[in-house]
């Protein structure tokens, strides 16, 4: 598996919406995965589990994605602070 290398992504630098929409946040879990991808195969050469590991990487960038929205909507101040 090919993948063209993304730039670091950096998820303190991405505005990230209350209520993102779902095919936003799989985009960016896609780009995320890449990124992770590319970064591993450049460690793990003729490794034949990159596969299973794309999946995880995956998972991971839902799971970074996610903690960011959440980090966002907690740090969000209201009209009454």
């Amino acid at each position: 598996m090919k993948l063209r290398l993304c730039a670091n992504i950096d998820l303190k630098n991405i505005n990230i919406a209350e209520n993102m929409k779902p095919e936003i946040k799989t985009a960016l879990a896609i780009e995320l995965t890449k990124a992770k991808v590319a970064r591993w195969e450049e460690d793990q050469k003729g490794v034949s589990t990159q596969g299973v590991w794309w999946v995880q990487a995956f998972h991971e960038a839902e799971k970074e994605i996610n903690q960011a929205e959440k980090n966002f909507a907690k740090s969000k101040s209201t009209m009454f602070d």
